[in-house]
């Protein structure tokens, strides 16, 4: 009896804590900064003669010969599975049907102090920069630690040729709040614990003593 009393505490307390909450952290290069890091052939610098919004934007210039350059705008850390990761930014070009085209992708790391601690991709991301200028690049991915994942890495690729570029702005980040987000210029800490997420823990421990001193 004691025990289907407790279970129908959790389920009231549960109820009583409601949904994850989620934080949104955006980033548009108005400071001078430019990326985390990157992968293959890639230039990043802060342009301040082309802006979505603002007085500046980040420009990637393609430097391989082949390959798929990446640059890494943010890092979302402390994620747990089945956590929805969100990612938007807006990226420019005019090469209507060609090359340059950004395309915003991501990837799982290994250890939460390098963001170069690369464990793969789930091969998904967002469409193509159309080439008429700015374009609105979204996409959402749903974190699974599998055995080594310990972060997702929020990357900006070309799809070009040598020295071919493109710019980005406006990045915006959605995570769950106890969860970290990192760009280039600002990182969230950690969320407190919610009121009603203390009271479900602290409450369950409690319940759980009484009942066993009581067996």
């Amino acid at each position: 009896m004691m025990m289907k009393q407790i279970m129908i505490l959790v389920v009231g307390l549960l109820l009583l804590a409601g949904p994850v909450s989620a934080a949104t952290v955006t980033y548009s290069w108005e400071d001078g900064e430019t990326i985390l890091g990157s992968y293959s052939a890639i230039t990043a610098t802060n342009d301040t003669t082309i802006a979505h919004s603002g007085n500046s934007s980040l420009e990637l210039v393609d430097g391989g010969a082949s390959g798929t350059p990446q640059a890494y705008v943010g890092w979302v850390t402390g994620l747990l599975d089945g956590d929805t990761v969100t990612a938007s930014f807006w990226v420019y070009d005019t090469t209507l049907g060609t090359s340059p085209s950004g395309r915003l992708w991501g990837h799982y790391t290994r250890d939460v102090t390098d963001i170069n601690s690369y464990v793969g991709s789930p091969g998904v991301g967002s469409d193509y920069s159309d080439g008429t200028g700015w374009s609105y690049l979204e996409y959402s991915w749903t974190f699974n630690s599998g055995t080594d994942n310990n972060g997702w890495v929020i990357e900006a690729r070309t799809y070009s040729g040598l020295n071919d570029t493109i710019w980005v702005d406006d990045l915006t980040i959605i995570a769950p709040d106890y969860a970290t987000i990192y760009t280039a210029g600002s990182t969230t800490a950690p969320a407190p614990v919610p009121a009603a997420a203390w009271l479900f823990g602290s409450g369950l421990l409690g319940l759980l003593a009484i009942h066993r001193r009581k067996a």
